[in-house]
């Protein structure tokens, strides 16, 4: 999987294309992501303080909305598997619990749902959806399918020189250069 900076971080960004970013397949069907990104040195700091890092997480994040082509029936998948993530990390939690206040012996062993909710969580991103992360100032997108990554290029090249039919100047409907 590859990745490509598609716009600042920050602002509202819509990718252009018709390519999934996912699968790779053509497609129409977009998706909205929204979410929020931090430069990379913030992570670093969890390891001397976890407040400094609380407050550098609090203080340099930068949010995102984004548009990309999407299959539904993939981003569908991805949500689906993302709730039995999480029906499986909290029922792990509430089914320890539950032994414990019930005197059930080895009640802690329903953690193990919680360890599969974390690991199934994990995987699904990982498999499953794209990701975004900062890098000086630009919003990249990662795990991004290489055919999506072609099509996202060529539909972001400007022309470098006006042809005859493209006129970039003052009172042209382009803009000017």
């Amino acid at each position: 999987m590859a990745e490509i900076a598609i716009g600042r971080v920050g602002s509202e960004v819509v990718v252009p294309g018709e390519v999934c970013v996912r699968t790779g397949a053509p497609t129409r069907q977009r998706v909205t992501i929204r979410g929020a990104t931090v430069p990379r040195w913030v992570h670093v700091l969890i390891v001397f303080s976890f407040f400094a890092w609380l407050l550098a997480q609090g203080n340099s994040q930068r949010h995102y909305r984004v548009e990309v082509p999407f299959l539904h029936h993939a981003w569908d998948r991805w949500n689906r598997i993302r709730r039995v993530a999480w029906a499986l990390g909290v029922g792990g939690v509430v089914a320890s619990f539950w032994a414990s206040a019930s005197g059930v012996p080895n009640g802690a062993a329903l953690l193990a749902l919680t360890a599969g909710g974390l690991v199934l969580g994990v995987g699904n991103a990982l498999l499953h959806t794209v990701g975004f992360r900062q890098h000086d100032g630009l919003l990249v997108m990662t795990r991004v399918h290489p055919d999506a990554v072609a099509a996202i290029r060529a539909a972001m090249q400007v022309p470098s020189q006006p042809g005859p039919d493209r006129v970039f100047g003052p009172g042209s409907e382009e803009g000017s250069a």
